[in-house]
This record gives structure tokens, sequence and C-alpha cells, in this order.
């Protein structure tokens, strides 16, 4: 399957999916060169289909919800202190006792 094939079948663009492949490497590939010498990528069927269908049984509309489990980066935005005792001291309160 190609890069292209791949991303047109999971509704990401290839870029999105190249960062699949190299930065996370969850999907395997082989690499080859075209007649033309250009390098292409045959990507792992099987990798493909196993994303989507766990993206689907966890029930996350997107992909970039269901990359966050991969990803240091909380899907939650974190506030400090001094932001939440300016807009609502009453929370920061309730947090702290």
């Amino acid at each position: 399957m190609t890069l292209r094939e791949a991303a047109k079948k999971m509704g990401i663009s290839p870029r999105t999916l190249q960062k699949l492949v190299h930065d996370f490497k969850l999907i395997r590939y082989v690499e080859e060169f075209n007649s033309h010498n250009q390098r292409t990528f045959n990507l792992y069927q099987e990798d493909v289909e196993k994303l989507i269908e766990l993206k689907n049984k966890g029930k996350i509309s997107s992909w970039r919800g269901f990359l966050t489990v991969f990803t240091g980066r909380s899907p939650i935005k974190l506030y400090s202190v001094k932001y939440l005792r300016e807009v609502d001291p009453l929370l920061l309160r309730k947090i702290t006792n």
C-alpha cells in the first residue's frame, strides 16, 4: 500500500501519515526505488488497518485525539496556579483543599 493510498484510506494528510511512520513508528514499511530513482514507501496494509480499527474501537472521532495516546502531550489543557487565581479563586480553593 502506498503512502498516498493509506492517507486516503485513513482520511489524513500524507504529511501526518509520514509522522506516524517515521516519528511514532506505528506503521512498518519497505523503502524502494522506482524507475526514476525516486524513493517510495510501501506500507504494511495490516498495520494501517489495525490503526483504523483501534481508533474506531476507542470511539475517538479525530486522529489528533487518538495520537495523544502515543505522545507526551496531554489532551487536557493545564493552567498555572497564578492563572487560576486570576480567573477563579474559588476553584483554586476547592482544588487545594
